[in-house]
């Protein structure tokens, strides 16, 4: 037998910014803990552990969501941060 899940684990999420908006934005208070079923092979699941993050950094709800406070009424703790950090979830793991 093989192993042919993999993982992708990352205690605080980088989202870089385009050139003229500077130093990558970290999310501190966020990590991202997945394990990928191999069932077909491992060729899938070890690009989905290898890539996740970086699909997950493009979105561009991730980097709406990366620039908006921490609280508030417009923050990412609201119902539209909420609403932007599961939309780019889903993306990413479509994209995958």
């Amino acid at each position: 037998a093989t192993m042919e899940d993999a993982h992708t684990m990352c205690a605080n999420v980088q989202i870089d910014q385009p050139e003229e908006d500077g130093e990558p934005i970290s999310l501190e208070a966020h990590s991202v803990f997945c394990v990928y079923d191999g069932h077909g092979g491992g060729m899938s699941s070890k690009y989905a552990g290898n890539n996740f993050i970086r699909i997950l950094s493009e979105r561009s709800e991730m980097k709406r969501y990366a620039a908006m406070p921490d609280t508030g009424s417009r923050g990412k703790d609201d119902a539209n941060g909420i609403e932007l950090l599961k939309c780019a979830l889903r993306g990413a793991f479509l994209d995958l």
